[in-house]
């Protein structure tokens, strides 16, 4: 790209985070891509495998990326991710979602379910828990709250 042109375009600069820091956003996205992708109003049902292997990814290519990933596994039903990430690393048992669940309870299920496994790994440190899952303290915090996780569970 020409550097004049660069500073033709460069009005209002917009800084957004990667894919990776908004992982909230990452079920919102999904829904948004199968809609588009297959044109339905009621987009195809994702295996909970393939929904935590989603939210557990990386994206080094950010949107894109997961659009592509999509696209990707509407055609051929598998997941591809470039960079080896296995979908054999994605944790077992989350088959026991109920088929009524929504996209966002269900990785709102997985999302405390990681979260309480990880403060239980760090002796309910909640710093220690944050860097782990390489999120804020407040963003921790907030998410602990939400999902009833302020105090250790007991028994």
């Amino acid at each position: 790209m020409r550097e004049d042109f660069f500073f033709r375009i460069d009005i209002v600069p917009i800084d957004l985070p990667a894919l990776r820091d908004r992982r909230e956003d990452i079920p919102l996205l999904i829904d948004h891509f199968l809609r588009e992708l297959t044109g339905a109003d009621n987009p195809p049902f994702l295996p909970g495998k393939v929904l935590e292997a989603l939210y557990k990814y990386e994206y080094p290519g950010n949107v894109r990326e997961m659009q592509n990933i999509l696209q990707r596994y509407l055609a051929i039903k598998r997941l591809d991710f470039l960079g080896g990430f296995d979908l054999e690393d994605v944790p077992q048992g989350s088959d026991h979602v109920e088929k009524g669940m929504s996209l966002q309870e269900r990785v709102a299920l997985y999302e405390k379910n990681a979260i309480e496994k990880c403060l239980t790994l760090q002796h309910w440190h909640r710093g220690r828990t944050a860097t782990a899952l390489g999120i804020d303290r407040k963003t921790l915090y907030t998410k602990m709250k939400a999902y009833g996780l302020l105090t250790p569970q007991t028994g």
